[in-house]
């Protein structure tokens, strides 16, 4: 989904020509861009390895460019300034000039707008986000450049009001796998599963939270991780990516349909940095939580599920490996605990990457083989 960069290379004569301008003055706003190669004002141009990085001016507003280790966005003012986070995710701009430009990320939406924070940024184009919009916007441009009111008719109001309702073109589907009918949808560059895994169909053992039924019913099943992944039980205690019964180059089907698969950590982070970079003010898992989900003390973290993953907080089921002990049900109505394919560095291979989702925050633990937890599919591409 990258774009391209706006840069081009430098040829013989040029470069030997920019070799002999001088720089810029410190104080010029434009000499961090170079990182210390230089840049010359006269060209609005500097020297980094084998590259010029163009001028900034009217046709490369909102361009993103990559300088070393910093990101930097042509803004409006026609010099090149540090690039947000946001912006260099999605390669482009965000501010007035763009305000409400809807830009297609693989499955997703996102819209530029100024948030309640007062800060510009992309976006998923969520009911919620187009509320924020119209809410804080107290004039819009119409495209001959004249100003009308928030409540007047123009195209500016009718970009609004298909950013409210830009979230019913969220990429959804359904898949059919052992009795069950899954709903899924595409976030990012990836297709997920919208609800907790339920087979049994072929597997030993699968645990319902609780040991009551009805929880799988709403939650999903709990499986160990050797039965996530559809592999002998044996591997919950020796690694089989060394064995070669598991890829960390392919997809680990497991126990998904057909097309389907385990995520891998980097699936999953993938995921979240989408997610990271275009939930607007709220936490990551406000946008991932599904607000009837029963979840128990986050009154002050209103969930929002914008991009349709729902997550639940089905709990999971506790092993410690010190004391090689079951421990038992925990965290039922606080978090929403799966599993990835990708084992541990660690050279016992007991360990495996685990990831949790709770309206506070999303997170990465290194957790034992043994435990229990749910399974999210994603999607073969």
């Amino acid at each position: 989904m990258k774009k391209t960069l706006f840069k081009i290379t430098v040829s013989t004569a040029a470069a030997f020509s920019l070799f002999g301008c001088s720089s810029s003055s410190s104080g010029d706003l434009n000499d961090d861009i170079c990182n210390g190669d230089g840049y010359n004002t006269e060209m609005q141009a500097c020297l980094g390895g084998n590259e010029l990085v163009d001028a900034c001016d009217n046709h490369l507003h909102n361009a993103v460019i990559h300088a070393k280790d910093t990101s930097y966005v042509c803004r409006g003012d026609n010099s090149w300034k540090e690039a947000s986070k946001n912006e260099a995710f999605f390669e482009l701009g965000c501010g007035e000039n763009n305000e409400n430009e809807i830009l297609k990320y693989g499955y997703s939406k996102v819209v530029c707008i100024q948030d309640t924070s007062h800060t510009w940024k992309w976006v998923v184009d969520s009911e919620v986000e187009a509320s924020r919009l119209k809410s804080s916007s107290s004039s819009a441009k119409v495209d001959d450049g004249e100003e009308t009111s928030a409540g007047s008719s123009s195209a500016s109001d009718e970009k609004l009001e298909s950013s409210s309702s830009a979230v019913h073109d969220r990429v959804e589907g359904t898949v059919e796998y052992d009795g069950y009918t899954y709903k899924t949808v595409g976030i990012g560059t990836q297709m997920w599963m919208a609800e907790n895994l339920r087979t049994t169909t072929g597997i030993d053992s699968s645990w319902c939270f609780n040991d009551m039924p009805e929880n799988c019913e709403i939650y999903g099943n709990l499986y160990t991780w050797a039965t996530a992944m559809g592999i002998d039980e044996k591997y919950q205690t020796q690694s089989a990516l060394k064995d070669g019964v598991i890829s960390d180059t392919s997809y680990n089907r497991g126990i998904c349909p057909k097309g389907w698969h385990i995520p891998s950590d980097a699936e999953w982070q993938t995921l979240f940095d989408f997610v990271d970079a275009s939930n607007g003010i709220a936490t990551a898992g406000q946008s991932l939580c599904d607000p009837n989900g029963a979840w128990k003390g986050y009154d002050n973290y209103p969930m929002t599920d914008d991009y349709g993953f729902s997550a639940i907080p089905g709990g999971k089921y506790q092993y410690s490996l010190e004391n090689n002990s079951n421990e038992g049900w925990k965290n039922f109505g606080e978090s929403l605990h799966v599993w990835s394919a990708t084992e541990s560095v660690d050279t016992t291979a007991t360990n495996v990457y685990t990831r949790y989702i709770q309206p506070t925050q999303i997170d990465r633990n290194d957790f034992p083989k043994m435990r229990r937890r749910y399974v999210r599919c994603v999607k073969d591409e």
